[in-house]
């Protein structure tokens, strides 16, 4: 009995770990061309690209303004960590250019999903929309309506999530005050 349970164990997780691979196929060859000519028109390396970009120029963003709401002893101690904040930044785009292949990327997520989720009339329609004036202007637009949309996110979203950082720092402390001088509960 226990040697038939353990060799059914091995067949159902050999069948959940290859099955996957299996089943998946790949796109056909006209497929691949359309979905190729989509990622070529839509520009999705540049867009890769500026994501790349307006994430770190975010977290410089972001870094600049907690320096803003930070105290130090001294002069010297923000120059430093402005120091090596600057350090950092750079050394992290250096390493990141040089690790990340974008080809690669497009390769394995864009690619994959477009197959997907779309059939070949479909992509054919993209293709269509995106070779047109209204589709030209979209692919223009769409880079700074997302970065728009993020300033705009963050200004409504920034003081929520500042007023939930503080009041979880304050339910923490709380917690750490030994029960005795912790106030009564209401």
């Amino acid at each position: 009995m226990k040697k038939t349970i353990s060799l059914s164990m091995v067949i159902f997780l050999a069948c959940l770990l290859y099955l996957p691979g299996i089943l998946a196929q790949e796109a056909t060859p006209e497929k691949l061309k359309l979905i190729k000519e989509i990622i070529k028109i839509t520009q999705v390396r540049q867009q890769v690209q500026e994501y790349i970009n307006q994430i770190l120029l975010a977290q410089d963003e972001q870094f600049a303004q907690i320096l803003a709401r930070t105290k130090f002893p001294d002069e010297a101690s923000r120059n430093d960590l402005m120091e090596r904040r600057r350090r950092f930044s750079q050394r992290f785009k250096e390493l990141l250019q040089a690790k990340l292949n974008i080809q690669e990327l497009i390769d394995k997520v864009y690619i994959p999903l477009y197959d997907k989720y779309f059939n070949e009339a479909e992509l054919q329609d993209l293709l269509t929309f995106y070779s047109s004036s209204t589709g030209r202007k979209t692919l223009s637009v769409t880079p700074q309506l997302y970065r728009e949309s993020m300033q705009r996110s963050q200004f409504i979203l920034g003081p929520i999530v500042h007023e939930i950082i503080n009041q979880i720092i304050t339910e923490e402390q709380v917690e750490e005050k030994p029960v005795e001088e912790q106030e009564p509960l209401q």
